[in-house]
């Protein structure tokens, strides 16, 4: 799809045939791979972020076509803005919806809102939206994002959910690496599990987790332009997560400082000040 016509009205119509989309060597090599989500009729499940770059006449076309294929799909749209929700509805051409999402901790409504448009409702769910392009960050408050986009999940009934971007290394990452360690497979894991059954899972053994970057948010680098928090301050703290079978007593020491808190059974998030003007590890 063309990436010079980004704007939320269909204008990547333009350049970009349905047909030729559709017959595209990777949307048929994705659509016989083995592993793509598929309904139980077996169609297909498609979905792109920005959905709304191209027009919902657009994607009938390119459904139409996948058919005629012998890979019949369907579409749930991942929307970047609001403005064509109706339009997407009005053209029944979603079998659900998506949205971006905020990067910050908030009450997030697009559960209510969305219901409006569609019956499958799709939360998003990142861990910090860090972007190298533009130098520019949300402050994500250690796990706090995460768990409140899986609270939000389950608040609003979603009926499914997409982890926004596992793999994206410019923008949101949450797969495992040097520096985030396993922590996102462990809580989504977890939240996951919680989310679909409905109940949360009984905790059986002691786990600690920590969040924390790498240097405060005053740093003044070295080289290139200082990076910028989005919407909200950032906060230079130090997170441990607890989850504890009993109650117990945690603690942090960084700086030569001694932290300590009483926790009970259950999920206990733990957090104090960051040291300034010095490297550490807590």
């Amino acid at each position: 799809s063309s990436t010079k016509n980004l704007g939320g009205k269909g204008q990547a119509d333009k350049g970009m045939s349905p047909e030729k989309y559709a017959n595209s060597d990777i949307i048929k090599r994705i659509s016989k791979h083995p592993a793509a989500l598929r309904l139980p009729d077996g169609r297909l499940v498609m979905s792109m972020w920005f959905s709304e770059k191209h027009s919902p006449g657009w994607w009938k076309k390119v459904l139409e076509q996948m058919k005629k294929n012998g890979y019949p799909a369907v579409l749930v749209a991942h929307f970047n803005t609001n403005g064509q929700l109706q339009a997407f509805k009005d053209e029944k051409v979603c079998y659900g919806m998506a949205q971006w999402g905020c990067r910050h901790i908030c009450d997030y409504a697009w559960g209510k809102y969305g219901r409006k448009y569609t019956d499958l409702l799709v939360y998003p769910v990142s861990s910090q939206d860090v972007r190298s392009r533009g130098c520019g960050l949300w402050e994500a408050e250690g796990s706090g994002l995460l768990r409140n986009l899986w609270t939000l999940a389950r608040r609003d009934k979603a009926d499914w959910v997409f982890m926004d971007t596992w793999s994206d290394y410019t923008e949101t990452p949450m797969a495992p690496s040097t520096y985030i360690g396993f922590v996102p497979f462990d809580l989504n894991a977890y939240y996951s599990q919680w989310f679909k059954t409905g109940e949360q899972p009984k905790i059986v053994r002691d786990r600690l987790y920590y969040f924390y970057r790498r240097n405060r948010s005053d740093l003044k680098p070295e080289i290139g332009p200082k990076w910028n928090f989005r919407i909200t301050k950032a906060k230079d703290e130090v997170e441990l997560l607890a989850f504890l079978k009993a109650p117990g007593e945690l603690k942090i020491v960084i700086d030569g400082k001694e932290y300590k808190k009483s926790a009970p059974a259950g999920i206990t998030s733990f957090k104090v000040p960051m040291p300034k003007d010095k490297q550490f590890v807590p």
